[in-house]
């Protein structure tokens, strides 16, 4: 129907901020039209014809709950724009991706349409290097970030982008419903089944760096099994590696992985995923459900870590719920992580550690509760507490966020308080001790200008506890830290420049200072897109070994020209630096080709 006057969508997106394993998000938003809230529209989210999500406006107000992905929203039938769903954080105003509504969440979110615009071997390379504030060796000088792959924690994978939707970093200023981290949540959530047909199959091959070469390949295949209802994904990627050998022959190794996964639509307000991936010796499985019902949304996760063959696995199950209840929202849930973790007999004092360590696979519960309260049209006001277990002691963890968001839009202002625990984690084992950060953040953003100033404040109460050496070392580091970021969008450039100033005082080892600039761009022109990186870090002073002993840069470059609307030709120019003191990354080239039905 023709519509006279426009409808202004003051949307937001809020993530159900349950913990990180989340896999699905929560639009919502005001319908407004002439000023005025409308009351009663039908709002739902599609993917092609299928609707995914749907909910009728309330005094104006709405939301949605539905897997990570892309979307087209629409309002009362008509077709409004497109919205981009990030797992646990803010998603769906695509101009600002990096923002959360509900908290002043220190986020960088890689869709998978910015994912394949950028040099990248695997998605891991997006979150873990391009980040701001990552070095080589913390993250805004916390101690211990975890992965998760659809629900399930992992080691970083050689995921290729292919396989993926949704790569997102959390770098500070957690809600309650976020642990087990100081120094950072990465959650990468692979593709959204739920589509037509599809099939793409890709080859890379890159030069020898370090004498090392590379050719990686692989198919996927998608579509529904029942229509509107149940749709299954599943990919194939075969890496070959080219390596010398000390005594000068060459060996090639070769390493599979595979990923399946299934989406199910209950209905519009229900929905069921579940997938696979196993690599080498690992595999991770991870089921995910959610349901709607009135202002209240429940959803659960179960996700296993493990190592075929051995009796080496983690396993986390985790229960939520969701309530709006006039201007708060009310969060609380609970989990447990099982996982096993290293137990040395007690140290003698001699130079050489007892001899191997046995595993205890223990229960770590954590439950929190949570409120965010809209105190008038500016003001939101988050705060919440976690309970969470480890090794027998029982850590509470208040956290408290402000945030001041006038109607205009032209400032945003935001400070939070935290206390958040983690355990070290080697690999898949958790292993003594545990590393408490109190976290104070503040943050000045101009919006329109898309310039923000964030500061932060990090006291880490840590004991060094390492697999070799089970001597324990206590002791507090202090970080304090100043990021400095330009981000907009020009019509099909987009651009993200990051700077951050942070001082350690530690101990340990001594101050020092170090810098970090992280560059992101994009852009398209006709049937060409452009992507490029580039980080510089400086020397870590305290660390007087390499490759931390000197400062590192790296610059990489992407060309993809699309030949055809289903075939794209790609070159990528890695490191052009050939800073060799750079995650061992070479300057080096890779050309690949995308096919996609």
């Amino acid at each position: 129907m023709e519509r006279r006057t426009a409808i202004f969508l003051a949307l937001f997106a809020i993530a159900l901020p349950l913990f990180a394993q989340k896999t699905s998000g929560t639009l919502a938003g005001v319908i407004v039209r002439n000023g005025v809230a409308i009351d009663a529209a039908k709002v739902e989210l599609r993917r092609g014809t299928v609707v995914v999500a749907q909910a009728v406006a309330h005094d104006g107000r709405f939301r949605l709950e539905a897997p990570a992905g892309r979307y087209q929203l629409y309002v009362d039938g008509a077709p409004s724009r497109e919205v981009v769903i990030s797992p646990g954080i803010v998603s769906g105003i695509e101009e600002t991706p990096n923002r959360d509504a509900e908290s002043p969440l220190f986020v960088t979110t890689f869709d998978a349409k910015l994912l394949e615009k950028l040099p990248l071997d695997s998605t891991f390379e997006a979150p873990y290097y391009l980040t701001p504030g990552t070095t080589r060796v913390s993250n805004y000088g916390g101690t211990t970030a975890l992965a998760f792959v659809d629900g399930s924690g992992v080691l970083p994978l050689a995921l290729p982008v292919e396989f993926t939707e949704s790569a997102v970093a959390k770098s500070a200023a957690y809600g309650a419903e976020y642990g087990r981290a100081t120094g950072g949540i990465i959650d990468v959530v692979t593709r959204n089944a739920i589509a037509p047909i599809n099939a793409t199959a890709f080859v890379y091959y890159k030069t020898r760096a370090h004498d090392y070469g590379r050719t990686n390949g692989g198919v996927t295949v998608g579509g529904p099994l029942v229509r509107d209802r149940l749709f299954a994904f599943a990919g194939i990627d075969h890496d070959r590696m080219d390596a010398p050998l000390d005594d000068g022959t060459r060996h090639h190794f070769t390493d599979d992985e595979v990923l399946v996964k299934a989406d199910y639509l209950v209905s519009p307000r229900a929905n069921v995923s579940a997938s696979t991936i196993s690599r080498n010796r690992t595999r991770t499985t991870a089921a995910n459900a959610s349901f709607v019902s009135g202002n209240t949304t429940f959803d659960a996760t179960a996700s296993q870590f493990e190592l075929p063959g051995s009796p080496y696995e983690t396993d986390l199950v985790r229960l939520g719920a969701t309530h709006s209840l006039g201007n708060h929202v009310i969060r609380a849930g609970g989990e447990d992580l099982r996982a096993d973790h290293v137990v040395y007999s007690p140290y003698t004092g001699g130079p050489v550690p007892p001899a191997l360590p046995y595993f205890v696979k223990k229960s770590r519960p954590a439950f929190w509760v949570a409120d965010t309260w809209r105190a008038g049209n500016s003001i939101v006001v988050n705060g919440g507490i976690r309970s969470q277990s480890a090794f027998g002691d029982t850590h509470w963890e208040p956290r408290l966020a402000v945030m001041w968001q006038p109607a205009d839009g032209a400032v945003h202002l935001s400070a939070s308080h935290g206390v958040y625990t983690a355990e070290q984690v080697v690999g898949y084992l958790s292993v003594q001790p545990v590393h408490e950060s109190t976290d104070t953040t503040a943050e000045v953003s101009l919006p329109r200008s898309g310039v923000a100033l964030r500061v932060i404040h990090r006291d880490i109460d840590i004991a060094n506890h390492t697999v070799t050496d089970p001597r324990v070392v206590t002791g507090t580091i202090h970080y304090d830290g100043a990021e400095l970021e330009f981000a907009r969008r020009f019509n099909d450039t987009w651009i993200r420049a990051t700077y951050v100033r942070g001082h350690h005082d530690s101990p340990f080892v001594g101050d020092a200072d170090v810098d970090t600039v992280k560059l992101i761009a994009t852009t398209t022109i006709a049937k060409l897109d452009l992507g490029a990186t580039a980080t510089y870090e400086s020397a870590v002073p305290f660390l007087d070994y390499s490759p931390y002993d000197s400062s590192a840069t790296r610059i990489d470059f992407r060309a993809a020209y699309r030949v055809l609307e289903s075939l794209t030709l790609i070159a990528d120019a890695v490191n052009l630096t050939d800073d060799e003191t750079r995650f061992y990354a070479r300057r080096s080239l890779r050309a690949g080709i995308r096919w996609r039905l």
